[in-house]
């Protein structure tokens, strides 16, 4: 007959679900909240223990988890579209059962290796508890270094855009930048930064210069924009551009983006390129 300590097992699959949960949220690039995530890994633990307990049908079993997953995906991940939201439930499946495993696979090859005689000063429940400690502690520094990795990794990511303005069309290589949390006050568009540079090849010189707009013929009329960008304390507005078509290409193929165009007249470049995409734009492209 086998013995199950309550409080180790419930320890255990509350740790896994929160370290879980921190890689689906990192890995799916979704702002959690610490007392959300606190609670759905609580809940999880009291489902898993309510499973090995009280229930013995494998389709109730099922049921539960089913139920138990669309909740920590909604709650979790707050006002998410659905593809984003999608993403961290199969990223946090992933994780959970990556990391269960591990947990369960090194706490059985130590018991087997090491038995109650290498802990022979502690008691068989304390035994349990230091062992899975020890083990989640080491999970958690892995993956701990394998975010960092993908992470730095994932700090140079660039996408080719293609835009599309009246007749015109220009492209270029655009750097993606996390920080960019610009939006367009008109249609709460993400905002996508240009260089002078690439916007001549683009634009008509009286949009890129806001002179003589009366010239231009009311199509450029009615998309040009202004933005309001903060930047070291101070508001500045740059002139927006509302394009035909901005398109992304990449491994996956080509996609259309809802973005509006902004144009960056202040020196210099974005890391060596004419464009800054926010990685808002690519949310549920990549």
């Amino acid at each position: 007959m086998q013995t199950l300590y309550v409080d180790v097992f419930f320890l255990v699959n509350f740790t896994v679900d929160i370290l879980a949960a921190h890689i689906a949220l990192r890995f799916s690039k979704i702002r959690g909240s610490v007392r959300r995530i606190v609670a759905i890994s609580a809940l999880g633990a009291l489902v898993a223990l309510a499973d090995v307990l009280f229930i013995e049908a494998l389709f109730i079993s099922l049921l539960l988890s089913v139920l138990y997953l669309f909740l920590a995906g909604r709650l979790i991940t707050g006002q998410a579209r659905f593809f984003r939201r999608l993403r961290f439930v199969v990223i946090y499946v992933i994780s959970e059962v990556v990391i269960g495993g591990t947990v369960y696979s090194a706490y059985s090859l130590l018991d087997r290796y090491i038995g109650e005689e290498g802990f022979s000063a502690v008691g068989a429940e304390n035994r349990s508890a230091l062992v899975f400690s020890l083990i989640i502690l080491l999970s958690i520094g892995v993956f701990k270094l394998m975010i960092l990795l993908f992470s730095n990794l994932s700090n140079e990511k660039t996408v080719h855009i293609s835009i599309s303005v009246a007749e015109r069309c220009a492209e270029a290589d655009a750097l993606v930048d996390t920080g960019n949390l610009v939006k367009d006050p008109m249609n709460m568009y993400p905002v996508l930064f240009v260089k002078p540079s690439f916007a001549e090849r683009l634009l008509p010189e009286n949009v890129i210069t806001l002179h003589n707009i009366d010239a231009l013929d009311s199509d450029y009329r009615k998309r040009i924009r202004l933005i309001p960008v903060s930047r070291g304390g101070e508001t500045h507005v740059m002139t927006g551009v509302r394009a035909d078509r901005v398109t992304a290409i990449g491994g996956w193929g080509k996609s259309e983006l809802e973005v509006t165009i902004a144009i960056d007249k202040e020196g210099g470049s974005y890391g060596g390129y004419e464009l800054l995409l926010p990685s808002a734009a690519l949310e549920d492209v990549v």
